[in-house]
């Protein structure tokens, strides 16, 4: 009927109410969490697909098999670039929570 979601074919995503637009959404520890909504629903599997990735690791089933190098290749840039982020601000790495090693109050 209409302003019922619909599920795409793919893994993961489902119209919105308005029918509009996809929406991505993943189940972890039995809790179902948004991925975000998207113009396309080739964006949205995607995104589930990115988050399977971080979530199950090789397990995940994807929409896109053949997109999972790039999708390595992203995770890894975005490590990359927290890190130099967190470099930038100060923060080491090997402090843990609550900034740098054996800094004073």
């Amino acid at each position: 009927g209409e302003g019922v979601p619909q599920h795409s074919i793919y893994r993961g995503v489902r119209t919105t109410q308005d029918s509009d637009r996809w929406a991505a959404e993943i189940k972890k520890d039995g809790r179902q969490i948004r991925l975000g909504v998207y113009n396309s629903v080739e964006e949205a599997a995607q995104s589930y697909d990115r988050a399977a990735l971080e979530f199950q690791g090789d397990r995940a089933r994807l929409n896109f098999p053949s997109m999972l190098e790039q999708y390595v290749r992203e995770r890894e840039a975005a490590q990359a670039e927290q890190a130099r982020s967190d470099l930038a601000a100060g923060i080491d790495p090997e402090a843990g929570p609550g900034g740098a090693a054996g800094a004073a109050p």
